[in-house]
């Protein structure tokens, strides 16, 4: 597993959009031998987990745990993507 970073935004309910560093995990193995005989190759597989979201600046005023959890959860798929094109960029 390789670990990495990276800074987004994350929409919070009154309209504002803070800055986050997201803490991913994640691997990714290329598919091998496509082309040749079937018991010599193997498709891509890889997994991609989001370890930690956190505030650049301040907490935001206002915003409970709960909140910023679920907003979190809501915002999962977005930032799993992201994360993917960390790891491919890197």
């Amino acid at each position: 597993m390789e670990t990495g970073n990276f800074v987004t935004w994350i929409t919070l309910p009154d309209g504002s959009e803070p800055d986050v560093r997201v803490t991913w995990e994640g691997y990714y193995e290329p598919a091998r031998g496509m082309g040749g005989p079937w018991e010599d190759s193997s498709p891509a597989e890889g997994e991609m987990a989001i370890e930690r979201v956190e505030f650049v600046g301040d907490w935001p005023e206002g915003l409970s745990q709960q909140e910023f959890d679920a907003l979190c959860k809501d915002e999962n798929d977005r930032l799993i993507d992201l994360a993917w094109e960390n790891y491919h960029d890197r």
